[in-house]
């Protein structure tokens, strides 16, 4: 069978795609440089980028950092930073496009046994991860700052082309060491995404044992051994104490330790536009005309996506409140937000599928232009935000610089940043000793000190 939509309802979906584009491209084009970004582009400066990888005071997370030096390797300079900073989300966004449109045409091919053309399935592909993007926990973080979607972004990129190999029915040699060095990479990033990935992947072996056909576990065990390789020198390399205590010191009061505080998250503006692409699903699976996984009853696909939401949860959530004593950063949620927001998507567009089909072209149109017009009002507020934001930032380094080549040595009190909106805010602290303020003199070379105006 043959993936199929009216064509005024696609180009109404195109539009939502790009509208979608047109936010994360006015957001990254005026990003800059945050936090622990300035202490890894001071600690490039002056350790190069191989001291700079396995020296660093806190967890290796290797592959993750080279990435992040690597892309700065050719200029640590602040005033430049902002352009590689673009071009890396350029870089994430179009590798999350190809993963996503890749295992999307592999699911529907073996899965759900329909097949699906490439410009079709790089439409579900942004409808899936704009969908994603505004279901993201702490997304301005997670998308936002450089260095962590380097740590927690770049590997569900990995992760999803990993699925694309285990999926195949038949793999060839090449299709073994690719999965072995995503697995590599995924391992040196993010400790939650890849102790998720490892319990999923236990599944699968724990299955084939049951049914004493060892051989299909192959290659889920190339794949966990790949993991291996740079997980167990993140969990008990030397620095992670570092790391932990400071975010414990630092970000304490985001963390949540409550499931009242919990469960409001999901009550936020931003989810609104999910649930819409939610129920564009549901309407895209309800214009198929074939039945998909129809040996499968809708109890055991409900069985099937809350094991693996409660699996994801519990290998994502228990090492984070047996560190931190509670759910720690949000950004380390990232495999429980993927897998929740996926599973709600495609359990979208399998009852809509299975419901009576509804030939009305007007009811999805007019939620597609719903979506068009939540996100048109998302990119105006947010292109002023950034705006100003980024032209602020980038009038402080001059004028910091400036004052410096004047021979500025007393301590220099600075009006704060404007609100930076869906973007991470570079703010310094009121008190010149800081550990901001300090990252940034540094970065500048300031032969004075500096904190924020009261």
């Amino acid at each position: 069978m043959q993936f199929s939509l009216p064509a005024n309802i696609k180009w109404v979906l195109w539009i939502v795609a790009a509208s979608f584009m047109t936010l994360y491209l006015v957001l990254s084009f005026n990003n800059r440089a945050v936090s622990d970004d300035i202490v890894m582009l001071n600690d490039l400066e002056q350790n190069g980028i191989w001291n700079a990888i396995f020296q660093f005071n806190f967890n290796k997370r290797i592959t993750g950092h080279f990435l992040f030096y690597s892309l700065f390797s050719f200029t640590t300079d602040l005033q430049e930073a902002h352009y590689y900073i673009f071009t890396f989300h350029i870089i994430t966004i179009t590798s999350l496009i190809y993963a996503f449109q890749r295992l999307i045409k592999d699911t529907s091919s073996v899965l759900l046994n329909f097949k699906i053309r490439t410009h079709d399935a790089y439409l579900l592909s942004i409808l899936t991860i704009a969908a994603c993007f505004f279901f993201t926990f702490q997304l301005n973080e997670v998308w936002f700052w450089t260095i962590a979607s380097a740590i927690h972004l770049i590997p569900v990129i990995f992760v999803l082309l990993s699925l694309t190999i285990l999926m195949k029915h038949r793999r060839k040699s090449i299709h073994y060491l690719m999965l072995f060095i995503y697995c590599i990479i995924i391992g040196g990033m993010s400790e939650t995404v890849t102790a998720s990935f490892i319990a999923c992947l236990l599944v699968p072996i724990l299955l084939n044992m049951l049914k004493r056909q060892n051989k299909q576990s192959i290659p889920y065990m190339v794949a966990i051994i790949g993991l291996f390789v740079f997980f167990i020198p993140n969990i008990f390399g030397g620095g992670s104490d570092q790391r932990v205590a400071l975010e414990i010191a630092q970000g304490s009061d985001l963390y949540i330790d409550d499931f009242t505080s919990f469960f409001m998250l999901f009550i936020v503006p931003k989810n609104a536009v999910f649930l819409l692409f939610v129920i564009i699903s549901y309407i895209i699976g309800n214009f198929q005309q074939h039945r998909f996984l129809n040996h499968y009853s809708t109890i055991r696909i409900i069985g099937v996506f809350s094991f693996l939401i409660i699996l994801v949860s519990a290998t994502t959530f228990f090492p984070l409140v047996h560190v931190f004593g509670n759910l720690g950063p949000q950004r380390a949620w990232t495999p429980f937000g993927f897998t929740l927001g996926l599973s709600l998507l495609l359990f979208s567009f399998i009852v809509g599928n299975r419901s009576p089909k509804n030939k009305m072209s007007v009811a999805p149109m007019g939620f597609s232009l719903l979506i068009v017009v939540a996100i048109s009002l998302y990119t105006v507020k947010q292109f002023n935000h950034a705006r100003l934001y980024s032209s602020a930032y980038d009038q402080r380094t001059i004028n910091l610089l400036k004052k410096n080549a004047e021979g500025q040595q007393k301590p220099l009190a600075i009006d704060p940043l404007p609100d930076s909106g869906m973007l991470i805010n570079s703010e310094i602290e009121n008190d010149p000793q800081g550990w901001h303020n300090y990252n940034l003199m540094t970065k500048l070379h300031l032969n004075y000190q500096i904190y924020q105006k009261n």
